[in-house]
């Protein structure tokens, strides 16, 4: 383990009286396991190899105690966890730097002496690093009766590998050196780049799309308990919680190799596997946890049974007007599926701790849900760019024309990027060759199945308070994999080189309207305007990127952004439009228009070309080109076109439901879910959508779940963003403050502090499951 380079007077440590010490109760420590030489002398060679102890305000022994301190107030649920420091090291414990090497210049190791080998347990009495001690030192804050196989660290359980250890606590895995050699040399000249991209892919979006994974870091989902929770009376036999909101703070991959029994080439004898899990922030909590991938479920697919409901509504309401009551509220701990870093642990008024319950869990609860419920109402497009190409004016003139684009957005709790293939609200049968002559019939079996679009772009449209945030790109309907497709219409391309009026780029505004305060968990099927069909503008003559024009978050209030001294009004920095919503007119004029290529030659670079794609042709009409390839359908379905390759449908975002999950009925978390509701007849919906506010639990779970995946239009399932803020940071902040007001609002009935005019207190459309949590908590707690 590599601690650093010390030298032989070390510089003292900073103040850390800001800090709150974790003294240790106990201690299995043995003050024989010491190094054996501590003797500075070098040999005949100049060399030495001796052991230091280093004091307790030296700055290694500092950083060592900080960083286990705040790995230690994580775990155990404290608050403000990164401003904790071990008191001291347990009771004969010390701590040494291991100088080996010549005696000008030695390397340094860091090592913690005093750990009993206890029976069974390897032959060591030294811990390696942080991360070595981290999992022991929670044992000596938790275990009264200190038994070894209770310790999960590395040295009392030969069960798991270090890094494995530190995975399952949420601890950096990256390798330090073995040594660090005091050598320096000259940094070498850098090389200059002939060529530098005018446009670069974010990073994150290229993770995203590439790995195929389900969940992204900073979107909302539901984690499995480890064991449900229950009330600890047995009057409520039904009421159970099985899934605790969290956030995702982190996605990590892990891979795993292991030989293959073949006499193969030596590159085809060994099996990969790679899974990922995740570092979790639970709502309403100061707990983060790692946990699988199938452990994890998106925040749409699961509503809360309404037995739990009712139970929580009979709740005691405790207040949120101080930074203690916060404290006490969030000082529960809840044991997710696969971590059994602690047990799940609440606070008595004497200060013992004691076995989580149900009640203890239950405030904190509806807090994490109305948190959530506050982030689905919110919108934000991100990593912007400008995109410049040139079209011919009525005189045939070519033009330069700009236009602001996005690489992605944040959809309520879902982070959406360009090329996402997404749900759009309405059903199959709102999209008919009747309109006009472009969409493809219907195939059997989709009409009353939801659409989706491969997103090619998402741009701002219009000017001043009239610009509206769109997307633009195919239109997909879910067919029967067996059924050929037979297109009955042909579109006659325009004449070449025809003159396009730059303004009739521009989008045609919808009206706007503010969602009512009370409308039906099931929706009656919008009966939207026509979206905007036009053919690929592709003469793509410079990428440029301009700095992102979102200004940088605003400083936290004291003690993180959970709280607020001053209550004020929460407005947004820039005129960006506040609500993306249109009007719902079921006899709305279909406004289409069509665009084309205006130009022979396409200088497109495929590496720089965000937004829209690229375009391909092979003597045939042109499509877009993806970087990355279609999702997989449902099995026994497939995606099918219903426009021409060369055409787009431009949408308001308004009209987008949500992400789509590849695979999604196939999660065991929803195996109960799904078998509790096979046998389950269900109206036709699209006749009668208020209907579904009379479905049982187990029957709107599964039009909820199919939905999700296409079976069912959008509408049944569908994030209701209209609150515009300018980036996630904000998005979490003003959710965590107005949650906070609007409960305690609720639950005591007076003015606490002001709440957003954005953000009413009135429920929105309930066709979310959070929303609906948030209905019933509204109005009865």
């Amino acid at each position: 383990m590599a601690g650093g380079v010390y030298l032989d007077s070390p510089a003292k440590a900073p103040d850390v009286s800001s800090f709150t010490p974790i003294p240790f109760p106990r201690s299995d420590g043995d003050s024989s396991k010491r190094p054996p030489n501590v003797d500075p002398t070098p040999d005949a060679q100049g060399s030495v190899n001796y052991y230091r102890l280093v004091p307790s305000d030296e700055v290694a022994s500092v950083n060592w105690r900080k960083k286990i301190g705040e790995e230690v107030a994580k775990a155990l649920g404290y608050p403000n966890a990164s401003k904790h420091i071990l008191e001291a090291w347990p009771e004969n414990y010390a701590f040494y730097d291991h100088n080996k090497g010549p005696q000008s210049g030695p390397r340094h190791d860091l090592y913690l002496f005093g750990k009993n080998c206890h029976v069974g347990a390897p032959i060591t009495a030294k811990f390696r690093s942080t991360n070595e001690f981290i999992p022991h030192a929670i044992w000596l804050l938790t275990d009264e009766t200190l038994t070894p196989t209770n310790c999960k660290c590395k040295y009392c359980t030969k069960s798991k590998s270090q890094k494995q250890i530190s995975e399952s606590h949420g601890l950096s895995t990256s390798k330090a050196p073995q040594s660090v050699p005091t050598g320096v040399r000259r940094v070498p000249p850098a090389v200059k780049s002939k060529a530098v991209p005018s446009q670069v892919a974010s990073k994150e979006r290229s993770s995203d799309l590439r790995s195929k994974r389900w969940f992204r870091e900073g979107e909302l989902v539901w984690c499995a308990l480890r064991s449900e929770l229950r009330p600890s009376t047995p009057e409520h036999p039904l009421v159970a919680l099985k899934f605790w909101p969290t956030i995702i703070q982190e996605c990590r991959l892990k891979v795993d190799s292991s030989r293959r029994q073949s006499n193969g080439p030596p590159e085809e004898s060994y099996d990969i596997d790679q899974t990922y899990s995740y570092r979790v922030k639970l709502l309403a909590l100061m707990q983060a946890s790692v946990v699988q991938e199938s452990s994890i479920l998106p925040y749409q697919a699961y509503q809360p049974p309404r037995e739990l409901l009712d139970y929580l509504s009979g709740l005691p309401k405790p207040s949120l007007s101080t930074e203690q009551d916060m404290e006490k509220l969030s000082s529960v701990t809840i044991g997710l599926r696969g971590v059994d870093t602690f047990v799940p642990r609440a606070l008595e008024p004497n200060g013992v701790t004691r076995e989580t319950t149900l009640q203890d869990a239950g405030p904190a609860l509806i807090l994490a849900i109305e948190i959530a419920a506050q982030m689905s109402r919110m919108w934000s497009p991100t990593d912007d760019w400008q995109w410049e190409g040139r079209i011919p004016d009525a005189e045939g003139t070519m033009q330069l024309v700009k236009h602001l684009k996005f690489q992605g957005l944040w959809w309520g709790i879902e982070r959406i990027w360009q090329e996402d293939m997404i749900r759009l609200q309405m059903a199959r049968t709102t999209l008919h060759p009747s309109d006009h002559n472009l969409f493809l019939e219907p195939s059997p079996s989709a009409q009353t199945r939801g659409i989706f679009m491969r997103i090619a772009s998402i741009f701002l449209d219009g000017e001043g308070e009239l610009r509206k945030c769109k997307v633009a790109g195919m239109i997909y309907e879910l067919a029967d994999a067996d059924w050929e497709t037979k297109p009955k219409i042909s579109v006659a391309e325009p004449a070449p080189f025809a003159a396009v009026d730059p303004s009739q780029l521009s989008v045609s505004q919808t009206p706007a309207v503010t969602p009512g305060p009370s409308q039906p968990l099931m929706q009656p099927p919008p009966f939207l305007p026509a979206p905007e069909i036009r053919q690929s503008v592709v003469d793509f003559v410079n990428l440029t990127t301009t700095p992102p024009s979102t200004p940088p978050p605003s400083s936290p209030a004291r003690n993180g952004s959970a709280s607020r001294s001053q209550k004020q009004p929460l407005t947004p920095l820039t005129p960006l439009p506040a609500s993306p919503s249109v009007a719902h007119d079921r006899n709305a004029r279909k406004n289409l228009k069509r665009k084309r290529s205006n130009s022979p030659a396409i200088d497109f670079n495929v590496e720089t070309g965000l937004s829209g794609p690229g375009f391909v042709s092979a003597d045939g009409p042109k499509k877009p080109y993806f970087i990355y390839p279609l999702p997989a359908a449902p099995t026994g379905y497939v995606f099918r076109p219903i426009l021409p390759p060369s055409y787009e449908a431009v949408y308001d975002i308004s009209h987008i439901s949500g992400r789509y999950y590849p695979g999604l009925l196939d999660s065991p978390l929803l195996k109960e879910s799904l078998d509790a509701s096979s046998s389950i007849p269900l109206p036709d919906l699209l006749d009668d959508a208020h209907g579904a506010n009379d479905l049982t639990y187990e029957a709107r779970t599964l039009v909820l779940l199919k939905s999700l995946v296409g079976f069912y239009p959008g509408y049944f399932n569908s994030m209701n963003a209209f609150t515009w803020r300018s980036n996630r940071y904000e998005m979490a902040r003003d959710a965590d403050y107005n949650a906070r007001l609007f409960c305690h609002q609720r639950w005591h009935g007076h003015d606490a502090g002001l709440i957003d005019n954005d953000l009413p207190s009135s429920s929105p459309p309930l066709s979310q499951p959070h929303t609906t949590m948030t209905s019933h908590l509204s109005t009865g707690i």
